[in-house]
């Protein structure tokens, strides 16, 4: 962009686009914003928020282009603070990404960067077993932190999942996702009811399995393929 045409943006005047900038622009409200033409755009005050955005990112530098795409075609701005009801027009995933590509460094920056407004190890350990479906346990180490769970009714646990400072936040929800997966894997060969099959199951090599280690029958009436707490 010339600088004659930047101060004329800055008067707020209208300088219309060439076909190539509308092509341009419309891809990008495209990729940006939810299902929306650069035409549909320009008919109100967008939120094109940078907020989240790390300065000399794609995103970044896509969203001041558009901005300016934008000023030149109505000669409006389209900042954060001229918006109205439309900011969930945008698509949040970016900022969901943001935040999850934040790297942990200490326990202190986890607490921070995890969000729940949690002040110790205590506090984490009961989030995590609390909002869990497996109930999943967590502590910290010196060196990072570590999650696993131990499967109710059954000598079986979870892999031990060490993330090892520095690490992206995004990992250790990998890891609690992956916790999650395992004790449901372990919770499906273990917990079957007494009226999941009419004979004991076996296992690979022909033995009877006893009542404990059952795989659930998902089309057991009598525990709905649910299985039972043992």
């Amino acid at each position: 962009m010339k600088e004659r045409e930047i101060k004329e943006l800055r008067k707020g005047s209208k300088l219309p686009l060439p076909p190539k900038g509308i092509a341009h622009a419309d891809a990008l409200t495209k990729q940006y914003c939810v299902d929306e033409s650069f035409t549909q755009l320009c008919k109100r005050v967008p939120t094109l928020d940078l907020e989240y955005c790390e300065q000399g990112s794609k995103r970044y530098e896509d969203l001041i282009l558009l901005r300016h795409y934008y000023r030149c075609q109505t000669g409006r701005n389209a900042y954060p603070e001229h918006h109205t009801d439309i900011k969930e027009t945008i698509n949040r995933k970016h900022e969901m990404d943001f935040r999850m590509n934040k790297t942990v460094n200490n326990f202190d920056d986890f607490l921070e960067v995890r969000g729940f407004g949690e002040k110790s190890e205590g506090a984490v350990q009961k989030n995590t077993f609390k909002y869990t479906d497996c109930g999943a346990s967590f502590y910290k180490e010196d060196c990072g932190v570590v999650v696993r769970s131990i499967v109710e009714g059954c000598d079986e646990s979870t892999e031990t999942h060490k993330l090892t400072y520095p690490f992206k936040i995004k990992e250790f929800w990998d890891a609690l996702d992956k916790v999650e997966k395992e004790a449901d894997v372990i919770w499906w060969a273990t917990h079957g009811c007494e009226k999941c099959w009419d004979e004991p199951p076996i296992d690979e090599v022909g033995n009877e399995l006893e009542f404990g280690s059952w795989p659930i029958n998902h089309k057991c009436k009598a525990c709905e393929g649910e299985g039972t707490i043992i």
